[in-house]
C-alpha cells in the first residue's frame, strides 16, 4: 500500500492530510483558503498534492445525519468528479462519509489545549486526517480479513 491523501472540502477552506508512505497513518498536512470558486479550489488542491506520488485521494462526503445528500454534498460530488479529471491516471479518487469529523476535530484541538478561537485553519486539516484515517483503517481491516490469499 502506498501514500494517500485526505481532503476536507469546504466553501472557503480545504483541509489536506497525507498518509505515511506505507499507507497506515494519516497526518494533518495543510489548510488551503480560497475564494469559493471551484476552479480555484481545484487548482490549489492539485498544486498541493503534486509533489507526492499518491495512490489514492479520499474526499470527505458531507452527508446529512439521516444519510441524505444536501447542497454541500452535491458540491463535493462535483469537486470529486473534477478532481478525478485533473489528477494523474491511476490515482484513485473516492469519497468517505465525513459526518461529525469537524466536531471530532474540534475536540482533538480542545483536548490538546488549543483555544477555540485558534481552531480556524487547524480544524480543516485535522478533519482531513480523521477522514483519511477512517478510510485507511477500513482498508487495513479489509486486507486483514482477506488473508494472504486475498480471499475473505
Amino acid at each position: 500500500m502506498g501514500r494517500s491523501a485526505g481532503i476536507d472540502f469546504g466553501d472557503r477552506r480545504i483541509g489536506i492530510a497525507l498518509s505515511d508512505p506505507g499507507g497506515l497513518m494519516a497526518f494533518p498536512h495543510e489548510t488551503l483558503t480560497y475564494a469559493g470558486k471551484m476552479g480555484v479550489a481545484l487548482d490549489a488542491v492539485v498544486a498541493a498534492l503534486s509533489g507526492f506520488e499518491l495512490e489514492a485521494v479520499v474526499v470527505g462526503m458531507p452527508y446529512n445525519m439521516d444519510g441524505t445528500q444536501g447542497k454541500q454534498a452535491e458540491r463535493t460530488a462535483s469537486f470529486i468528479g473534477e478532481l478525478r479529471q485533473r489528477l494523474p491516471e491511476g490515482v484513485l479518487v473516492t469519497s468517505w462519509d465525513e459526518r461529525l469529523t469537524s466536531i471530532q476535530a474540534g475536540r482533538v484541538l480542545t483536548e490538546g489545549g488549543v483555544k477555540a478561537r485558534s481552531h480556524k485553519g487547524k480544524l480543516d486539516k485535522i478533519a482531513a486526517a480523521l477522514i483519511l484515517q477512517g478510510w485507511l483503517d477500513c482498508r487495513q481491516g479489509a486486507a486483514a480479513r482477506a488473508g494472504p490469499g486475498g480471499e475473505i
